[in-house]
C-alpha cells in the first residue's frame, strides 16, 4: 500500500511538471496567446464576467458590456462556468490577466494528464499503458493547436473530458455496468465546455452502440439509462437555460 502512494505521488508530481512544461511557451511568450484566433471572443466574455463578479452578481444574464454593448445572451448559449469562468476568479485573486490564463492552462493540462490516465488505468488496470498514453493525448499535436495558436477554451475542455466518455463507453459494453458514472462524468463535462461537442458526442456513442447491438443487454440499457438521466440533471444549469 505504501509503494502504492509513493507511485502515485510520484505520478501526481510528474504530472504537474508536464503540466508546466507544456505551457512554457505562453510563460515565456504570453503574446501568443492574445494573438490567438479564439481569444478575441473569449476575452471579452471574460472580461465581462469579471466585471459581473466584482460587482457582485455571481450568475450572468444578459452582457451589456462585451460584443458591441447591445446585450448579448451568448453565455445561454456558450457555456461558462468552466472555462472564462475560472478565468475572470484567478483576475480577481492574481491582478493580472497573464497571470490568470496561465494558471487556468496549468489547472486544465494537469487535469487532462490526470484524466486520460485515470481512464486508461481503469481499463487496463496497469499503469504504463495509462501513463504513455496520458502523455502523448496531453501534448497531442492538435491539442497544442488548440491552446496556443487557437485558445479555443471549450474544446480544450472537451478534450480533457473525452478519456471519461470513451472509456465509460467502452466499460458499459464490455460489461462492467457500475462503471456508468465514469460516462456520467464525462458527458456532463462536455455539456458545461461546448454544446455543440456534446450533440456530436452523443451521435458518436449511438453509433458505437449500433455497432454491438446484437450484444445489447438489459443491464447495458438500464445503465445506459441511468447515466443520461444523471447526465441531464447534472447539466441542467446550462441546458435548460438554452
Amino acid at each position: 500500500m505504501l509503494r502504492k502512494q509513493k507511485q502515485s505521488l510520484l505520478i501526481l508530481l510528474g504530472f504537474m511538471i508536464l503540466s508546466l512544461i507544456f505551457i512554457l511557451p505562453i510563460i515565456i511568450h504570453p503574446e501568443i496567446l492574445f494573438a490567438s484566433d479564439d481569444f478575441s471572443f473569449h476575452m471579452p466574455r471574460t472580461l465581462s464576467l469579471y466585471r459581473t463578479i466584482q460587482s457582485g452578481h455571481l450568475i450572468p444574464s444578459f452582457d451589456y458590456s462585451a460584443f458591441g454593448s447591445y446585450g448579448s445572451a451568448y453565455n445561454l448559449f456558450y457555456p461558462y462556468l468552466l472555462n472564462s469562468y475560472p478565468i475572470a476568479i484567478f483576475r480577481l485573486i492574481s491582478g493580472s490577466w497573464t497571470a490568470a490564463y496561465i494558471t487556468y492552462y496549468w489547472i486544465i493540462t494537469l487535469s487532462t494528464l490526470l484524466i486520460a490516465y485515470y481512464a486508461i488505468q481503469t481499463i487496463t488496470k496497469t499503469r504504463m499503458p495509462a501513463l504513455i498514453f496520458s502523455i502523448i493525448y496531453t501534448f497531442s499535436t492538435y491539442r497544442a493547436i488548440d491552446s496556443f495558436f487557437r485558445a479555443d477554451l471549450g474544446e480544450l475542455l472537451v478534450i480533457t473530458s473525452l478519456p471519461l466518455v470513451f472509456c465509460g463507453i467502452e466499460l458499459l459494453i464490455r460489461g462492467d455496468y457500475y462503471k456508468w458514472p465514469m460516462l456520467t462524468v464525462g458527458m456532463t463535462l462536455v455539456a458545461y465546455s461546448h454544446v455543440l461537442s456534446l450533440l456530436t458526442i452523443s451521435i458518436f456513442i449511438i453509433l458505437r452502440l449500433l455497432f454491438c447491438i446484437t450484444n445489447l443487454s438489459k443491464q447495458l440499457i438500464i445503465s445506459l439509462v441511468k447515466a443520461t438521466t444523471m447526465t441531464l440533471l447534472l447539466s441542467s444549469f446550462q441546458l435548460f437555460s438554452i
